[in-house]
């Protein structure tokens, strides 16, 4: 039987890039300049390493999903974070408001003589790359479906739907039943997505499952 609890959209979306070899930071702030009213935060700030690879010598490797592999360097990734359609924020579509050259800085990956090139790029194409080639940064936006930004937003951003995200967790729960039993130390969230791939043995059912017990997120 499966066990129903309302999941925190941020925490599925951060347990995603989780499995995936990605390093990550919830809900990652930066504060202005001047002053302390108005602040930037990304939903989740992940980092994957390009050599990442997990049972590697087993004879059953854990496949990553493509969207982490087709690209082999280190990866920053910015990524909001919603229930309802892709979107983005207005604080991420504005260039006058200088968020990503403050969201690079704090970050620290790319020299400082480059951050204006990339948040320029990050603003038009939603992804750049550093100038020596070895680090990109791309921006993730997580919804219930992939439709098309309004004009005004990054028209490169990855779109990564829930219906995406829930058949991933599940394959990868049911393919390593066995290497992901220990799962004591993991935050309720992750216990819960464990469990219910254990006690969904559809896919469907289980993505159904996830998507219904989202919080609402606007």
């Amino acid at each position: 039987m499966s066990e129903t609890r309302q999941l925190d959209p941020e925490a599925v979306a951060n347990w995603f890039f989780r499995l995936n070899g990605c390093f990550t930071i919830p809900n990652f702030i930066v504060h202005p300049d001047m002053g302390s009213d108005a602040r930037t935060d990304v939903d989740v700030l992940a980092v994957r390493y390009p050599h990442r690879a997990e049972l590697a010598s087993s004879g059953n490797p854990m496949q990553d999903h493509e969207v982490f592999t087709k690209i082999n360097k280190c990866q920053v990734i910015l990524a909001e974070v919603k229930t309802g359609r892709c979107k983005l924020n207005p604080t991420w579509t504005n260039p006058a408001k200088e968020n990503f050259q403050r969201m690079l800085r704090a970050v620290g990956a790319f020299p400082v003589t480059e951050i204006d090139v990339i948040a320029s790029s990050l603003y038009t194409t939603g992804s750049a790359v550093s100038l020596d080639g070895g680090t990109c940064v791309r921006v993730f936006v997580i919804g219930s479906e992939p439709v098309q930004p309004a004009a005004s937003a990054r028209t490169g951003a990855v779109r990564v739907t829930w219906t995406q995200i829930a058949e991933f967790i599940h394959q990868r729960f049911r393919a390593y039943l066995e290497q992901k039993k220990n799962v004591g130390q993991w935050d309720e969230t992750g216990k819960l997505l464990h469990k219910n791939a254990e006690n969904f043995h559809d896919c469907s059912e289980y993505s159904d499952w996830l998507i219904e017990n989202l919080k609402p997120r606007t």
